[in-house]
């Protein structure tokens, strides 16, 4: 829990190490790390040997709470996507039901 082992440890730990065959995909072995700062560093590393220029992106998300007797289609986006009768059932009750937005209610 703390990102520390002892030296011992990392000893054994190297030892256990071993070169894995190229897969056919060049998908790569996942490296588990006990610290972010080590993920984000080996993701830094990776990324900067992709090919290309850098883009970003960026999303927003947002959260609209109503009462339970208003119409979902007067908050949703007109320009959305529609949803059948049943899919709003659902997905009203799925989310309702869920821990976090039950203290919403």
């Amino acid at each position: 829990r703390q990102g520390r082992i002892t030296a011992e440890s990392e000893t054994f730990l190297r030892q256990c190490e071993r070169p894995l065959p190229p897969h056919p995909m060049g998908i790569k072995a996942t490296i588990l790390y006990s610290r972010n700062i080590n993920v984000s560093n080996e993701n830094q590393r990776e990324l900067a040997k992709l090919p290309g220029e850098e883009h970003s992106l960026f999303g927003q998300d947002t959260v609209a709470v109503w009462d339970e007797d208003q119409d979902v289609e007067e908050i949703m986006d007109k320009s959305g996507p529609r949803m059948s009768e049943a899919q709003r059932d659902w997905a009203k009750q799925t989310l309702w039901s869920n821990p976090f937005f039950k203290m919403c209610q």
